[in-house]
């Protein structure tokens, strides 16, 4: 990271990543509102922070990671199952 000193906007955006994967947690242990609306804040401060290639890479991240917890990713389950098959 320290190649990026200089590149300010790229750490701020990378900064807000652990806060996003925070909210999806909490969200996945216990649904509630207060944690959709500061995930969502989450995301829109990591949209505002300016660094577009983080951005796209830490959305990718929460998408999966969303992914994994709502049941669709999984190993053993049809989805799974018949993306294996395609390797």
């Amino acid at each position: 990271m320290t190649a990026h000193l200089g590149h300010t906007n790229m750490i701020a955006t990378a900064a807000w990543l652990p806060w996003i994967l925070l909210a999806l947690e909490e969200l996945y242990l216990n649904l509630r509102w207060r944690w959709v609306e500061l995930g969502a804040s989450f995301i829109a401060l990591l949209f505002f922070a300016g660094g577009p290639q983080v951005t796209f890479y830490a959305l990718m991240v929460a998408g999966r990671t969303g992914a994994s917890h709502s049941g669709f990713v999984r190993r053993g389950n049809a989805v799974g199952d018949s993306y294996a098959e395609l390797r």
